[in-house]
């Protein structure tokens, strides 16, 4: 009951920072009188140092995580490129509906990611990899897991809730919250993975593949 309790702080506290950090440093940088570029720098490194904190929290876990999805690593690399490719297939079905129903609506989460590193292909590359693919899947996926045991309260849950924080704090008008309903499909799918298999490399992996998909999309 102790372990458990001390844990769930643990993982309390890896959330707040997460929620809590980047505001922070905004704040400081936004105190200081930098360049653009030196901004894009602050904010990657801020990054940075927070996915370093978050991962060295899970560390244990993670390392375990890892061995068992290596123990058959072609079978299960399969398994999460399926799943890369039925979650982003989703999105853009939902996504296309809601272009045609709302014409000129802009996805602003986006398009903020790539006019922030348009300059700089190898931290856009960086950051995607490792801030959002693997600390969010830890930070919305991990902790849900222990407090949640029914699956589809943890998949819709946990979905919706990295939906809402990627959508709500990007959107600069109501009407571009309706991005929240793809986003919450798309991370639920991830959060099946997770559920389905029980190791946290799934999602991360999945979701590694699946922005490299779309990264290269937009690039290109």
């Amino acid at each position: 009951m102790v372990r458990k309790f001390r844990e769930l702080t643990i993982y309390i506290i890896a959330m707040m920072l997460y929620f809590v950090w980047p505001y922070l440093t905004q704040i400081i940088i936004n105190q200081v009188l930098v360049s653009d570029t030196n901004t894009i720098y602050l904010t990657f490194a801020s990054n940075m140092i927070i996915s370093l904190i978050i991962i060295g929290i899970y560390k244990d876990e993670l390392e375990g995580d890892l061995l068992k999805f290596n123990a058959h690593f072609f079978k299960n690399i399969f398994y999460v490129i399926k799943w890369s490719l039925i979650s982003l297939a989703m999105f853009l079905v939902v996504n296309q509906i809601i272009y045609m129903l709302i014409p000129n609506i802009n996805q602003e989460n986006t398009n903020i990611i790539l006019n922030m590193f348009k300059d700089n292909k190898i931290l856009l590359f960086i950051n995607t990899f490792i801030f959002y693919s693997v600390v969010e899947e830890l930070v919305f996926k991990f902790p849900f897991k222990k407090i949640l045991s029914n699956k589809w309260l943890f998949i819709i849950i946990t979905g919706f809730l990295n939906a809402f924080y990627t959508v709500y704090f990007t959107s600069t008008s109501k009407l571009s919250l309706v991005f929240i309903i793809p986003y919450t499909i798309l991370l639920s799918c991830f959060s099946y993975v997770y559920y389905k298999k029980d190791n946290i490399i799934f999602p991360i992996m999945t979701r590694i593949i699946y922005n490299l998909i779309t990264i290269l999309v937009l690039l290109s």
